[in-house]
Order: structure tokens, then C-alpha cells, then sequence
């Protein structure tokens, strides 16, 4: 977007030389105003040059994440990129509730709290074997001998067993054990709730003031345009000389560059916001 955009300016600027060209040739113009110029226009080349390299490169870099649905790396072609790069990662107010509920089922939690749970099961079982144990047994017989004495119809006998586990010392160390494990779980659960609040809210005010700083890019563009045209028009009419209309025309340049570098910012701060709440998903397009 950078590069287009110098390149319509300086396709703007160039068309204008020849018009100097020929004010100069018909001594409408001093030479001098010319060379300013040409000089002017040389900056605005170097910085096409320079936002090319830049492009280029980032390019190459983006052809070993750009992948086919086989793995195999795709060749990005940095002059003619996507248009429309289906933004999935959109925020608004209705998607940011969407974000906020994400948080309670976020992954470092799900861990966490499977973790709490495998240590209270063994807690509890740490806890029983501490109990006294209490059995109850019921036997039930009928005679089918003689002898001296014999059974008159059904015998049961019911005996009842408690028993208190002796040595216990290792149970009580263990169970504490678990019991200092649980809070140490617990606390760090809170902590890590928190710190992803935290995270996410901070990512919320950037995305905030990046948008802030789209509508404020944007406007000022749009003004260092008007004024570079304006500019132009005086400069036509004899009211104004080169350097200014150097000045205003280089201005316009950095306001379009500082448009785009705020455009893709918030771009960055949506991606943050969805990074944060665990909702990053691959694409295979």
C-alpha cells in the first residue's frame, strides 16, 4: 500500500516536471526552479526504492508461513499481492463480548484446573485412608449333622470388626502434603486468571487507541492532500515558490505512509486481542 501510494504521487510529480519543462524552455521559469525540483522528485524515487527493498524482503519472509494445503511453501508475489487478504480476526462491540467469554475456558486454565482436580481426588483419598475402618460381617448356616448339639433350623451369627490404622505418620505427612499443594493450585489458578485479564484488557486499550490513531492518521492525510493541492494551484498563479510546494508535497508522502502504518497497527492490536484470548485459528486458504 506504501509503494502504491508514493508511486501515485510520484507519478503525479513527474507529469508536473514536464510541465516545468516546458514553462522553463519558454522562460516562464528560472532553471534553478526546475532543479528543485528534479531534486524533490529524486527523494521521492530513493523512498520508492527504499519502501520496494522493504517489501520485498518482507515478501520472502511471509513465503515460509504462506503454505499449501500439502506444507509446500507458496511464492508471494510482492508486486502483485491479494487485494482483499480476508481479514478473519474483525473486532466489534459484539465480538469483543465473544473475546471477554473466551477468557473463562482459556487453555493455561483448562490445564490448570485438570490439574487441581487430580490433586483433590488424591487429597481425598489421602483423607479416607486416615479414617477408621469399620466392617460389619453376617454369616448365616443351617445344621445338616448330628452331634451333641444340633442347630434348630437356621444359625446366623453377625460380627462386627473396627480397627484404627496404626503408624500413621506417613498418611498425616502426605495428606498435608496434598492440602499445601491445593492451596498453592488454588492461588496460582487466581493469579493466572487475573494475569490473563490483565493482558487482555491492556490489548483492549491499545486496540482503542489504535483506532484513535486510524481516524486522526486518516484526517490528517486527507488535510496534507488538500494543502499540497492548494499549494500547486498557488504555485501556478506565482504566489508561492518551489520550496513550499516541496514541502507540501513531502508532507502528503509521509502523511499517506503514516495512514498505512496505522491502518496496519490496528490490524496488529485486532490479532493481539484474539492471540489473548486463545481464539487464534489457522487458515487453509
Amino acid at each position: 500500500m506504501q509503494v502504491n501510494a508514493v508511486t501515485e504521487l510520484l507519478n503525479t510529480a513527474t507529469e508536473r516536471e514536464r510541465a516545468l519543462v516546458t514553462r522553463v524552455e519558454k522562460g516562464d521559469l528560472a532553471n534553478v526552479v526546475l532543479t528543485e525540483f528534479k531534486a524533490n522528485i529524486l527523494q521521492q524515487r530513493l523512498l520508492l526504492a527504499e519502501l520496494k527493498q522493504k517489501r520485498d524482503a518482507h515478501a520472502q519472509m511471509l513465503s515460509f508461513y504462506w503454505r499449501s494445503p500439502k506444507g509446500d511453501m507458496l511464492i508471494v508475489d510482492e508486486a502483485n499481492p491479494p487485494k482483499d487478504i480476508n481479514w478473519p480476526f474483525w473486532v466489534g462491540n459484539g465480538q469483543l463480548m465473544t473475546l471477554r467469554n473466551a477468557l473463562r475456558n482459556h487453555p493455561e486454565l483448562d490445564v490448570m484446573k485438570l490439574e487441581q482436580q487430580v490433586v483433590n481426588n488424591k487429597a481425598a483419598l489421602a483423607s479416607n485412608a486416615l479414617l477408621p475402618k469399620l466392617d460389619l460381617k453376617a454369616s448365616v448356616a443351617r445344621d445338616i449333622g448330628s452331634g451333641p448339639s444340633n442347630l434348630d433350623g437356621t444359625e446366623t451369627k453377625v460380627g462386627l470388626s473396627f480397627s484404627y490404622p496404626l503408624g500413621n505418620r506417613k498418611a498425616k505427612a502426605e495428606q498435608a502434603q496434598l492440602q499445601s499443594k491445593q492451596r498453592e493450585l488454588e492461588h496460582k489458578l487466581t493469579s493466572t486468571e487475573q494475569a490473563i485479564t490483565q493482558r487482555f484488557e491492556q490489548a483492549l486499550v491499545y486496540w482503542g487507541q489504535a483506532k484513535d490513531i486510524v481516524a486522526l492518521q486518516s484526517e490528517n492525510a486527507a488535510l496534507a492532500k488538500t494543502l499540497s493541492k492548494v499549494e500547486k494551484t498557488r504555485f501556478d498563479a506565482g504566489d508561492s515558490d518551489m520550496f513550499v510546494l516541496n514541502a507540501r508535497a513531502q508532507n502528503e508522502i509521509k502523511a499517506r505512509i503514516k495512514e498505512i502504518k496505522a491502518k496496519v497497527d490496528l490490524l496488529k492490536a485486532e490479532l493481539t486481542l484474539y492471540k489473548e484470548a486463545a481464539m487464534l485459528h489457522s487458515l487453509n486458504n
